[in-house]
């Protein structure tokens, strides 16, 4: 089924008084910063019977805010019940959608190294982006002597056992044993870390506990 496109005056639209998706502040102003950017690419839908947007309250509130007079709609010939179905799930289908962090990434460094990234970055913070800016997606190559791991621990069990970290463990480490100093400041590294897999199996459970 194909849907004409039509160009309708906003003064004839009505936002719906009963839409379910609330707008906020931040995400008007990534809608904003869009249609700036990239002018209105998708139609507004709007039922038939009383102009009322089923589909882009956000974008009609900021195309007005933005002095626009007209926008692409959509005209739907359907019931309230039917609109009201149809508004639901056009803002579900699109909240369920989950980021792949690994191509996001790579698309935010290439516009960042063209200068482009406010293009991209739109409705996204500071604290979000560079996360993403600095990842380093390649595998972590383990490092160092591990040979301890593959021992049978019934071989040796009355002898204590040194394992050597890699730099990247031992922050990690030095990461979680600051956390647990913060209530026992005169805890030594071995208590640390007794205390930091007891807090893992209790996360966990039992079946954590390595066999």
């Amino acid at each position: 089924m194909s849907y004409d496109i039509t160009k309708k005056r906003l003064s004839e639209l009505v936002e719906d008084p009963e839409n379910a998706r609330h707008h906020s502040e931040r995400n008007k102003a990534a809608i904003t910063a869009s249609l700036r950017e990239f002018g209105q690419v998708e139609p507004l839908v709007v039922r038939l019977a009383n102009s009322h947007v089923i589909g882009g309250n956000g974008r009609l509130t900021c195309m007005r805010e933005l002095g626009w007079t007209e926008a692409d709609v959509i005209v739907l010939d359907i019931d309230e019940d039917r609109a009201r179905a149809l508004s639901v799930a056009l803002n579900r289908t699109a909240e369920l959608a989950e980021w792949d962090y690994k191509r996001l990434s790579a698309m935010l460094k290439h516009f960042d190294s063209l200068g482009k990234l406010s293009q991209l970055a739109i409705g996204w913070q500071d604290y979000e982006v560079t996360p993403l800016l600095q990842a380093n997606w390649e595998p972590v190559k383990l490092e160092g002597d591990l040979s301890e791991f593959d021992k049978d621990p019934k071989d040796e069990a009355d002898k204590p056992r040194t394992v050597k970290l890699t730099p990247a463990q031992w922050r990690a480490f030095e990461v979680a044993a600051e956390r647990v100093r913060m209530e026992v400041r005169d805890m030594d590294d071995g208590e640390c870390v007794r205390v930091i897999c007891d807090a893992f199996m209790d996360q966990y459970g039992e079946g954590a506990r390595p066999q």
